[in-house]
């Protein structure tokens, strides 16, 4: 038995257990289940006890040998795990629950709720704010006692907050005053806000979320009226990600220094600080993507790209621990979830992009699709496709980007024809049915399996390909001046 919590085992935390409790110490504040595995011979140990044994005439057991095999002939699988066909990553081979991800929030602090009720004033700072930034103290002062739409759409964004996942009740959102006055052409700065809260959670017509971006786009250009630069940033924000999610939103003519700018007025411990600065990251790729498509190959395109690489692989370390999903067989905050599911799409999209070009770009950044990156690919996929149902109802910009996810996987094993490709698309499960051509798509591609997959433990493949990753992008632009606007 492991002297250590699982918990605090994989996190590599000292565990201290109370001697009132049953509990340590960080499963009690989580209030997670605090469990102690039992500690196994490791498989290079039980490779030399079998092959010792066979030496000297012990016969060995089938079970044993069985049991390193995940849907082996023999139809055993490692501890009778339930296990979907493509579930290919040993270490999460060993229990039931491993094939989903699991949530935990902190238990909550108070924040009013022994006393008085909150006001919507109160409870945007607290539930909203720093999650979507996009509504300014102004603009929130000034609209909420007159505008009902307004604080309608303000009410229902603080209902659906990460900070209240275990009080959500699944009532469908009431979005039918955003969507009239949307619909109605002339635009405000408080309708914009209110819509750009509601992209995440709701699934508006990609005609009318253009019309925000024209309204913004077309503002900013022409100096019309100041526009602010919360509504400026939450709309470059909005379309960068809708794009790289597979919506066909024209680009908009806005400097990323906007969002620069912008988080430095943030607190840097909330997700809505991290989210912006993973956004200047995602824009910066679609500037480069549309530069690339216009342009070409340029001298500098070796520096700049590889530049963003080693940016995009390496914005992790600054997260805090409350936005860190180290590993799929952990639980981990509804944030950290989504803010991984961004990130491993920004990384998709940015890989299957210089491998679609391996011939050019690909060969100027030393990146060919050799199995070590599809393998590293396969692992972004399965940690998206694995994100927990609860929050795929809350947020349709999380099913768009699995099924986007699909997308690129599917283009990658037309591409390589590598297995794992297959055998990880098996997981997706198009939520809601929303994409049944490609659902269709996707079935007819890859049959029905088994398929000839390596058995990967995702998190050794992750962490090892990002320090060669970095290793190898930090030796192509060296000490020569960034030319991405990132850095600064």
């Amino acid at each position: 038995m492991f002297k250590s919590c699982d918990y605090c085992r994989h996190r590599k935390k000292k565990c201290k257990v109370p001697p009132d409790s049953t509990r340590c110490s960080d499963c009690e504040h989580l209030d997670l289940a605090c469990e102690f595995s039992a500690r196994h011979p490791s498989l290079k140990r039980r490779e030399t006890s079998r092959k010792n044994a066979a030496r000297i005439g012990i016969p060995v057991s089938k079970d044993s040998e069985s049991s390193r095999l995940v849907g082996g002939s023999g139809g055993s699988v490692v501890d009778e795990a339930n296990l979907m066909e493509g579930d290919c990553q040993l270490r999460l081979a060993g229990r039931r629950d491993m094939a989903n991800k699991r949530l935990f929030s902190p238990r909550d602090s108070g924040g009013g709720s022994q006393g008085a009720p909150l006001s919507t004033n109160e409870r945007y700072w607290r539930d909203v704010h720093p999650f979507w930034p996009f509504v300014s103290e102004e603009m929130l002062e000034g609209e909420l006692g007159r505008d009902a739409n307004f604080k309608h759409c303000i009410d229902s964004a603080c209902l659906l907050s990460l900070n209240l996942m275990g009080k959500f009740n699944d009532t469908p959102l009431k979005m039918e005053r955003l969507t009239s006055t949307l619909q109605q052409g002339r635009l405000s700065m408080s309708d914009i806000a209110i819509a750009l809260l509601s992209c995440p959670f709701v699934d508006l017509d990609d005609g009318l979320v253009q019309t925000i971006f024209d309204t913004v786009d077309y503002g900013v250009a022409n100096a019309v009226a100041p526009t602010p630069p919360a509504i400026v940033a939450g709309a470059l924000i909005t379309n960068v990600w809708r794009r790289l999610a597979g919506h066909s939103h024209h680009p908009l003519h806005l400097s990323t220094d906007v969002l620069r700018r912008y988080g430095k007025g943030l607190d840097s411990k909330t997700f809505g600080y991290h989210y912006l600065h993973l956004s200047q990251h995602a824009a910066e790729f679609d500037r480069l993507r549309i530069s690339m498509k216009a342009q070409g190959i340029q001298p500098d395109t070796p520096l700049v790209w590889s530049r963003l690489e080693y940016e995009c692989l390496l914005w992790q370390v600054c997260l805090p621990p409350s936005l860190l999903d180290t590993r799929d067989d952990l639980p981990a905050t509804p944030e950290s979830v989504v803010i991984h599911c961004l990130s491993s799409l920004l990384l998709l999209s940015f890989y299957g992009y210089v491998l679609e070009h391996a011939d050019t770009l690909g060969a100027l950044i030393a990146l060919q699709p050799v199995p070590g990156v599809l393998l590293f690919l396969c692992t972004l996929a399965r940690s998206t496709f694995i994100c927990p149902r609860e929050l795929l109802d809350r947020m349709p910009l999380l099913v768009n980007i699995q099924a986007q996810t699909a997308r690129i996987m599917l283009t990658l094993w037309h591409r390589t024809g590598f297995e794992n490709c297959r055998g990880i698309l098996n997981l997706w499960r198009n939520p809601g049915g929303r994409f049944p051509e490609l659902e269709r798509d996707v079935r007819g591609q890859i049959g029905s399996g088994p398929w000839a997959i390596e058995e990967i433990d995702g998190y050794s493949v992750f962490w090892t390909f990002r320090d060669l990753r970095t290793l190898t992008t930090k030796f192509i632009f060296g000490d020569r001046p960034s030319f991405s606007p990132l850095s600064g």
